[in-house]
């Protein structure tokens, strides 16, 4: 019950901070302090709910749980330490995605073509073990360059924290729906905070990419 609680509570404080990040300008002390209080929080809501999900089992939890950890961490780690200068968390955290992306397509294996694993279709086992393995591939093109431009470092900060601020919305106004009014969940009033965050990466996203001389997403 205990670790139940802490899941929820973590969760909800990393909405909050995560809706404050995204409003706040970039760069200012209010989006830095408020993305710090995103990242711890992700990495409580995220830790423990995969250890619950793996009790019971629940194993696409386990997968998400685990998933959101492996990018608050990166995304954290980029705008904080140089590659060269912390080459050794780099290539940890890209081993933990690397879990994380043989779970997912393990399980979706496992599930087969049209089938089930815990009540869920392989299609979503899939999506989390190839993003998984999309953030691994570039971790590892980094530590082959064993460097990142300050374009690189940012596009790959945004779309980390963003991509686990959108599983976070998703899974509470969606995957959740049963907490809302009954009237709320037959409209589309619960979508609109998940809309809203990929809005906000596709803008930043574009922002970023546009700019002369853009180097790939790393």
């Amino acid at each position: 019950m205990g670790l139940s609680i802490l899941h929820w509570l973590a969760g909800g404080l990393a909405l909050g901070a995560g809706a404050w990040a995204m409003a706040a300008a970039k760069g200012s002390a209010a989006h830095k302090r408020a993305g710090m209080g995103f990242v711890i929080a992700m990495l409580i809501m995220g830790s423990s709910g995969a250890l619950m999900a793996a009790m019971k089992p629940v194993r696409i939890s386990v997968v998400a749980g685990l998933l959101v950890v492996y990018l608050v961490s990166t995304a954290l780690l980029t705008v904080r330490r140089e590659v060269a200068q912390a080459r050794g968390l780099y290539a940890g955290l890209s081993g933990l995605g690397l879990v994380v992306a043989g779970l997912g397509l393990g399980w979706a294996l496992q599930a087969g073509p049209g089938g089930q694993l815990d009540r869920f279709p392989a299609p979503i086992y899939a999506a989390f073990g190839t993003l998984a393995l999309l953030g691994v591939a570039m971790d590892l093109k980094a530590l082959h360059a064993n460097a990142l431009t300050r374009s690189q470092r940012l596009v790959r900060h945004l779309w980390r924290m963003e991509t686990a601020m959108y599983l976070a919305t998703s899974a509470f106004f969606l995957g959740q729906a049963k907490l809302f009014p009954e009237a709320l969940r037959h409209t589309v009033l619960l979508a609109l905070p998940v809309l809203a965050v990929l809005a906000h990466l596709a803008y930043w996203m574009w922002r970023s990419l546009r700019r002369p001389r853009r180097t790939a997403v790393a």
